[in-house]
């Protein structure tokens, strides 16, 4: 990820490097088509802002992984323990013996059924 991460980092550099460049060299630009300056001007602020809309996925996506693993791996195991279900040694977690209801609700529709485990 940290390779990514300085790729990431090395574009956007060079991205601000020609935006710098732009400005500076303002007399050379002068002398440039200006229908090709534009294109690429626009493309590069266009490559920024994917750089920067793809570099906020990816926070947002290392953040949902990390509390995806909360519930996981603290959450979900402390709930089954308040259930007092105890792991088999195959690591599954089974029901004990009984009816149970089981509603299942989806496009607006709701079921309930009554499920037994022998």
């Amino acid at each position: 990820m940290d390779n990514e991460q300085g790729k990431e980092k090395r574009v956007v550099d060079i991205l601000s490097q020609m935006a710098q460049d732009s400005s500076a060299n303002s007399d050379q630009i002068d002398k440039l088509d200006d229908t090709k300056l534009d294109k690429v001007a626009r493309l590069a602020n266009e490559a920024n802002s994917l750089q920067e809309k793809v570099s906020l996925q990816e926070e947002e996506l290392k953040n949902s992984k990390k509390a995806l693993r909360r519930v996981t791996d603290e959450l979900l195991p402390e709930a089954l323990e308040d259930l007092n279900l105890e792991k088999a040694s195959n690591g599954n977690y089974y029901l004990p013996k009984g009816t149970y209801t089981i509603e299942i609700s989806g496009n607006g529709k709701t079921q309930t059924n009554l499920f037994k485990v022998k």
